[in-house]
């Protein structure tokens, strides 16, 4: 039995040499294996001074393109407008140059019971740089200190005169006369006038308070600003309109428009828009906001 053992474990000279050489090239795997990263992955230091002293146009030239991205990335926005910073949101910050992170910290301060008083309260949020409130100081609509505003107002000869009110039509004003209202800025100027189009026009004022982002506390500021005169509504021809059409208006949905085509085509063009109560896809509420704009005729 010992011997067949011994036979079998057996290694001729030849086999040993090949057994150590293969022992050995896995050695050597495994001690490359632990050290190869190292080695390879060493990173070549440059002597940056020494480069810049033999380079100076190339250095010089980075640092005048530096210079010039960090001079646009505070520049001023392409179009400042009048504000009050205790009344203005998110996306009008954004508007005068601040990224959505830094308007949102001027939010939270306001959230927290902050309030702008003076001018020179904007200057202490930290979010806004010194070169940044230079460029907006014309445009804050608050007085600039409250030392001078207590002294004009008690001064008989010289008091202090608030700016008249402006006052624009909220069916012909544009975004440029918008703009000049406290409280709205580029963004919603072009929201209300996008929206006014979409309506076919306002019929009261409080329709305003649909368009996105315009608060009930923006509202109160808004509403002594703004009249409707005589007000001229888009209608919609539910007699020739097709659904596509019907729904292109903000108050009807794919549903309540096809309904509409719908109907008309069971029943005949409509005698009277108060047919359209007959539609069970358009409920009451639905109906009365929707009465200004409908009409059965050509016009």
């Amino acid at each position: 039995m010992n011997s067949k053992l011994r036979d079998y474990f057996y290694f001729t000279k030849s086999q040993r040499r090949a057994l150590w050489l293969i022992s050995s090239l896995i050695l050597l795997l495994i001690i490359f294996n632990r050290f190869a990263p190292y080695y390879f992955t060493h990173t070549l230091e440059l002597d940056v001074e020494q480069l810049e002293a033999e380079h100076p146009a190339i250095f010089a030239e980075e640092v005048a393109i530096q210079k010039e991205a960090q001079n646009r990335k505070q520049s001023a926005p392409t179009e400042l407008f009048a504000f009050d910073p205790n009344i203005i949101e998110q996306e009008e910050w954004q508007a005068l140059g601040l990224s959505k992170a830094q308007a949102g910290s001027i939010l939270k301060y306001r959230r927290k019971g902050g309030v702008f008083k003076v001018k020179e309260d904007v200057k202490k949020m930290y979010v806004v740089s010194a070169e940044r409130y230079a460029l907006w100081e014309p445009f804050i609509q608050l007085p600039d200190t409250l030392d001078h505003f207590k002294t004009l107002e008690n001064k008989p000869d010289k008091k202090f005169k608030r700016p008249m009110p402006i006052v624009v039509n909220l069916n012909t004003t544009d975004s440029a006369e918008l703009t000049k209202l406290r409280g709205i800025g580029p963004v919603y100027a072009s929201r209300i006038i996008k929206y006014r189009q979409a309506l076919g026009g306002f019929y009261k004022i409080d329709q305003l308070g649909e368009v996105w982002g315009i608060n009930d506390t923006l509202m109160i500021t808004l509403r002594p600003q703004l009249s409707l005169g005589e007000p001229s509504i888009e209608k919609l021809r539910i007699n020739h309109l097709e659904a596509a059409e019907l729904k292109s208006h903000p108050y009807l949905n794919w549903n309540q428009a096809n309904a509409i085509v719908n109907y008309r085509k069971q029943h005949g063009n409509f005698k009277s828009v108060t047919e359209l109560k007959g539609i069970y896809s358009l409920s009451d509420s639905l109906y009365e906001k929707l009465y200004p704009y409908l009409s059965i005729g050509n016009k």
